[in-house]
């Protein structure tokens, strides 16, 4: 079933060609992970993604950059959440399934902040979802140019208490200003135990 896409901007659109290299990678054998969910999210948006990224060489050229960091987030985050992380916050997570694709240790929390209609179509789509959640989802609609940090808090979420952070594909789409700006909440969020993993380059 198709959801509405129309109040997703530019920004929030790039989640679906990273869920389709996800897509990719679950449909091969022996891939670096399992991602059932990414199909389910673009099945539901319909023809959202143009050519240019069903084109075989940006397929190519994007795929190993998605898919290693993809693993490699993975791991980090499953083994912050070992060590006693039972906070894990996904920054601007797009079409992320961790929530529900990755086993969690008993307690732990996953918060999804993105904007409110990137989240309004990932919650629509996983309404009927029936899996064995192993973690408690907190969806976030938040903008994180102003005031993210008390909405994160109001879901939930505590400052006092180790924290693994994900900020995954965003911050070289972001100024100097802003990047700093969003570190330095982090920072200020975070207790000693905390984890940042991100990814950046320029």
């Amino acid at each position: 079933m198709e959801r509405d896409v129309s109040g997703i901007d530019a920004i929030g659109r790039t989640a679906f060609a990273v869920a389709a290299l996800r897509a990719a990678e679950h449909r091969t054998p022996e891939g670096l992970f399992a991602d059932p969910y990414a199909e389910r999210f673009l099945r539901a948006a319909g023809d959202v993604l143009g050519p240019r990224h069903r084109a075989q060489a940006f397929v190519s050229v994007m795929r190993t950059q998605a898919v290693v960091r993809t693993r490699f987030f993975d791991d980090h985050l499953r083994a912050a959440a070992e060590r006693g992380c039972r906070q894990v916050v996904l920054v601007a997570s797009g079409m992320d399934s961790r929530p529900w694709r990755l086993e969690w240790p008993a307690g732990t929390t996953v918060f999804d902040i993105d904007q409110a209609p990137v989240l309004r179509f990932k919650n629509a789509v996983m309404a009927d979802h029936a899996g064995p959640d192993t973690a408690t989802r907190r969806a976030v609609p938040a903008d994180l140019r102003e005031g993210w940090a008390a909405r994160l808090r109001s879901e939930g979420f505590r400052d006092d208490l180790p924290t693994a952070w994900l900020i995954e594909g965003l911050l070289y789409a972001l100024d100097e200003r802003a990047c700093d700006q969003l570190l330095a909440t982090v920072s200020g969020l975070s207790s000693p135990g905390s984890t940042l993993a991100f990814d950046h380059f320029e």
